[in-house]
Order: C-alpha cells, then sequence, then structure tokens
C-alpha cells in the first residue's frame, strides 16, 4: 500500500469512570512515529479520543499558534489551517497588503467568513491571527463550534520574537513596542474568555496540555454545540 498503514476501529472506545482507555490511541501514535507520519488513517486520533470539534488557538501575534497547531493537528492525526494563511491564499496577496489596501475592517470580515468556512468542515486545528477575536462574530463562532485554546506567552518574549517582522501591519508605528502592550492590554480579557489557556513555554508541553485539557471533559461537555 506504498509504505501506508490504514486501522479501522469496529468497536467504540471503552472508558472507566472519567479516565479514557487510550492504549489505541498511544498505539496510534507510535504508528505515526514509526511510519514518519506516513499513516493514512480511516479514523482520527481526535476520534479516538473522542475529540468532536475543532481546535482553534487564539492569542497574540508571536504567541507561537501555527508553530504549536503543527505539531498539535500531527499529534492528533487531522489536518491544520493557519487562517492567516487561508486568506492569503484565496486573495492572491498578503494579510499586509489587504490592510493596506482595503482596510482591518474589510480584513477582518474575510477572517470570520474564512474562520466560519474552517468551522463548518471536519475537526481540524486552526490558529488564528491575534486580532481574530477582536471581532464579536468571529469570536462567537469560535466559542461555540470549537475548543478554544489561549496561548500564553510573556510579553517580553512576544516582542523578541518579532521585533525584527515587518509584515505585522498593526505595529508599523513609531514605537511598536509600546503599540504591542497596548493592544496586549485591549485583547487580554478577550483570551481570557477561551475555554483553555495554556502558558506556552515549550512545545511538546503545550501541545500536552491542550489534549489533556480536552480528555478532561465529560463526554456530554465535549459534545455540546454539536
Amino acid at each position: 500500500m506504498n509504505g501506508f498503514i490504514s486501522i479501522r476501529v469496529e468497536k467504540p472506545f471503552k472508558y472507566i469512570g472519567n479516565q479514557y482507555d487510550i492504549y489505541c490511541a498511544n498505539a496510534a501514535l507510535l504508528i505515526i512515529l514509526f511510519t514518519k507520519g506516513k499513516t493514512d488513517f480511516m479514523f482520527s486520533i481526535m476520534k479516538l479520543l473522542k475529540i468532536h470539534k475543532s481546535i482553534v488557538l487564539i492569542g497574540m501575534m508571536g504567541a507561537g499558534k501555527t508553530h504549536i497547531g503543527r505539531m498539535l493537528a500531527q499529534k492528533l492525526g487531522v489536518e491544520f489551517f493557519d487562517s492567516d494563511k487561508v486568506i492569503e491564499a484565496k486573495a492572491g496577496i498578503s494579510v499586509a497588503e489587504i490592510f493596506e489596501q482595503y482596510g482591518e475592517e474589510k480584513f477582518r470580515q474575510c477572517e470570520k467568513n474564512t474562520i466560519k468556512e474552517l468551522l463548518e468542515n471536519e475537526p481540524c486545528v486552526i490558529a488564528t491571527g491575534g486580532g481574530a477575536i477582536t471581532n464579536p462574530d468571529t469570536f462567537a463562532l469560535i466559542k461555540d463550534h470549537s475548543y478554544s485554546i489561549w496561548l500564553e506567552v510573556p510579553l517580553d518574549l512576544i516582542w523578541q520574537r518579532i521585533k525584527s517582522s515587518s509584515h505585522r501591519p498593526l505595529l508599523q508605528d513609531e514605537n511598536p513596542r509600546k503599540k504591542l502592550e497596548t493592544i496586549y492590554t485591549e485583547r487580554e480579557a478577550l483570551y481570557k474568555q477561551a475555554q483553555f489557556h495554556v502558558l506556552n513555554e515549550h512545545a511538546e508541553q503545550s501541545v500536552s496540555s491542550i489534549i489533556n485539557s480536552i480528555k478532561s471533559l465529560s463526554d456530554d461537555e465535549r459534545e455540546d454545540n454539536l
């Protein structure tokens, strides 16, 4: 089968109380590791763990949403989408150019429509732009139809990561560091509304924390708003 492995699960995943028996999931993860990701599953790890909705990462620019998102999607066996990249592919221009040519309001509308489309598809992992949550309609979609995760990173570390970046339209300011602080202050209360909060200090640990946080929900909580 061209080096690919197919697996079929005939019986529902059993659990004892609130503690899930994840031997099958661990075995599947081992297959991913040993086949270097070349695994054609007839199910995803998300289904084994009864994670029925998409996982959406929110947080400041430079928080590591894209990096963590890719790692998380690979571990769960689902697709990963960076909402900014999807918007750029549709528009044929960069996010910075959209801001420059059409303004932030137009971009936020495109962002809302893109995230809505992604959430209507099969469960996946989505990394959003830092300001996605500033549009109430977009944030409502995220909270109602996904597991929302706030990836928090100390402001000083964010600044070190992005201070040399030239593609951050909201930081095109005489004092970008001060602008970053202002943006963080304005958005922090919104980020705190996410279903889960993960301090992103170590990538592998953050991925595990996200999975464990969702697994800690009861079956009923996990199936809410399906």
